[in-house]
């Protein structure tokens, strides 16, 4: 067995540990964002909200079930894209340093989501439809998430991909 598959392991161990670290991050900077008035429903339970009212049955969750399942979810997404992050990040070497590129890929997280995804579920508007406080928001926890993120798994990088 060749010694990257141990290395993928405890890389993605890391990206996991590393996504809902810069997740918890990100989650601040919305839940800030939300209070200034910037922001109505954080996505995180608008998406969760939307998802339960299309279950069947789903219309027996309550307010408070549904923000949590909101969160679990934007916490388990962010582990998640934290894993691929650090395995990448592990087996491609490319120039530039670690909040390049960790901004780099949350803000292709963010396009891929709010451009993409996210309209095409009905679960909010293209960005660029949308009230005109999330964007803006959006691409600022995305972009801190992604800071975080870097900065956690470059530390945890053998020194052959830095």
């Amino acid at each position: 067995m060749s010694q990257t598959v141990p290395t993928d392991l405890r890389m993605a161990a890391v990206g996991a540990a590393g996504g809902l670290a810069a997740t918890g991050a990100m989650s601040a900077l919305m839940i800030g964002a939300q209070r200034a008035g910037l922001v109505s429903e954080l996505p995180p339970h608008a998406i969760a909200r939307k998802a339960v009212q299309r279950t069947p049955g789903g219309h027996v969750m309550g307010h408070a079930e549904r923000r949590r399942l909101g969160w679990l979810g934007h916490f388990a997404f962010g582990a998640a894209a934290g894993t691929v992050y650090a395995v990448l990040r592990n087996r491609t070497r490319t120039p530039g340093g670690p909040l390049f590129h960790g901004s780099t890929y949350a803000l292709a997280i963010w396009a891929v989501s709010y451009l993409g995804w996210i309209p095409a579920m009905r679960f909010l508007p293209q960005a660029t439809d949308d009230e005109p406080g999330r964007p803006p928001t959006m691409i600022a926890a995305h972009a801190l998430f992604g800071a975080v993120l870097g900065l956690l798994v470059e530390r945890a990088l053998p020194r052959r991909s830095r």
